[in-house]
């Protein structure tokens, strides 16, 4: 979550990197050895932040605004193990739309044991330094990404954000996309709501209801290739953005 979305070039900027589901607050600080790739990205190109701090709840760290055009800050973490009892696994693989997968491909000797998942993260943020141009359309490279097919700085209240989720450099199929946006009119609250879900071609189609700041958010999970580590692994994948 950057200080402000709409930046020019000279700027310092406040990022802070937020944990947990509380738009746009973080409900607990992320641990800086986690956060393995911390970048601004714009057609000068890659620049790593360095001075990460814990402040709070959240990681900072300050961006020097040096390119015009669209910026894409991208965060990157480490891999976590996490384990579950099954109930708190199954009300969560529920509201993040994994259910009918995981079960798929469950082991029924595993039924009713606590679950261990291994998850990394990828977060970007878009601002705008002086004028936006295409490079909102520029894929990071990460393992799961939401990549916008329509400049998010050209909609307005009522227009459609055509979006495409991206998984290993390819289009991933059935994957729930969720946002999560602040009403302006209503002080700043929060409010969720499920899009839907991606189709063949990776397009989901995002209703811009309401000005103000939004966040899109994703997740794939799999079989982890590691059995002995945990039985599932999972890649998280968010993009937030301002509408004016």
């Amino acid at each position: 979550m950057p200080q402000k979305f709409f930046v020019r070039a000279g700027d310092k900027v406040e990022v802070s990197i937020n944990s947990g589901d509380s738009f746009p607050e973080s409900e607990v600080a992320p641990r800086l050895s986690r956060l393995e790739e911390l970048k601004v990205i714009s057609v000068k190109g890659d620049r790593v932040l360095t001075d990460l701090r814990v402040v709070g709840k959240a990681a900072i760290a300050d961006a020097a605004i040096d390119a015009t055009g669209t910026l894409i800050v991208a965060v990157r973490t480490a891999p976590n193990l996490i384990e579950l009892e099954p109930k708190q696994f199954e009300k969560y693989i529920s509201a993040e739309g994994l259910v009918e997968f995981v079960r798929s491909r469950a082991n029924p000797a595993r039924a009713g044991k606590s679950v261990r998942e291994r998850y990394t993260k990828f977060a970007k943020a878009l601002l705008v330094s002086g004028e936006a141009d295409d490079f909102y359309r520029h894929p990071v490279g990460y393992t799961l990404e939401i990549v916008p097919e329509k400049d998010p700085y050209l909609a307005r209240q009522g227009d459609n954000l055509p979006v495409q989720v991206w998984l290993r450099g390819k289009p991933a199929q059935n994957l729930q996309l969720e946002a999560t946006h602040l009403e302006r009119a209503r002080g700043g609250t929060a409010a969720k709501k499920i899009i839907g879900r991606t189709g063949a071609d990776g397009r989901v189609t995002v209703p811009v209801a309401v000005a103000g700041k939004w966040r899109l958010h994703t997740i794939f999970m799999e079989p982890c290739t590691d059995p002995g580590a945990a039985q599932w692994e999972s890649y998280w994948a968010s993009l937030t953005f301002e509408v004016r």
